[in-house]
């Protein structure tokens, strides 16, 4: 996706998601002064600025946000660049983009990113290469991806309109198979969770953006 004007006006289900993860989840993380936090998948910045930093604000020294598309980051930094929140271009499975800081965070976010990404254990274990020796994270994200799924169901003639998304058709995972790619990757899991959600969208042309 890299349409950010479009993608603010649809992602009410992110926003809901975020917020409700971080206030279930942020006071049971360990926090020590001036962290310095990584948001992955940051989009256009819009959750990063006005739902994750609020919660962060007095605990950190610096939120950087990152997100593969330079033209998600380039709307963010234009809207939501701000002293303390730092948008920059980041392929999460290129190891090579992850090593400008190597065990530099002592907290990772992400808030619906994972489920895209294609190799998974590669950007796990760079997640793992870019925390603090007893840093933390919290990663939220759908283990079915129902607009993936959907338009896997489409006729022959109506997928050559969306094969971006088709290309993207990511293998379903069980929450054990989950927990054991980030012990593979390197990390101790904490806690795991999954749950079937709905969402309300206020209208049908809201639904159609969506």
């Amino acid at each position: 996706m890299d349409c950010p004007e479009l993608y603010i006006n649809a992602n009410s289900l992110q926003r809901i998601d975020a917020k409700d993860v971080l206030e279930r989840w942020i006071g049971k993380m360990i926090w020590k002064s001036n962290e310095i936090v990584l948001d992955l998948g940051c989009g256009p910045g819009d959750v990063t600025s006005d739902i994750l930093y609020p919660f962060l604000k007095n605990k950190i020294e610096l939120l950087v946000a990152v997100d593969k598309s330079k033209q998600m980051v380039e709307f963010a930094k234009r809207n939501y660049g701000c002293s303390k929140i730092n948008f920059k271009v980041l392929d999460i499975e290129n190891v090579n983009d992850c090593t400008f800081n190597s065990c530099g965070f002592n907290k990772i976010f992400s808030f619906y990113c994972l489920h895209w990404i294609q190799n998974k254990l590669d950007a796990l274990v760079n997640m793992h290469l870019m925390l603090k020796n007893s840093g933390e994270i919290l990663v939220y994200f759908l283990l079915v991806n129902p607009v993936v799924e959907l338009y896997k169901c489409m006729d022959e003639e109506w997928k050559k309109y969306v094969p971006d998304i088709i290309q993207k058709a990511q293998t379903i995972y069980s929450e054990e198979e989950v927990k054991l790619l980030f012990i593979k990757a390197g990390f101790k899991v904490i806690s795991i969770e999954s749950s079937i959600k709905k969402h309300t969208y206020p209208d049908f042309t809201s639904f159609l953006s969506n």
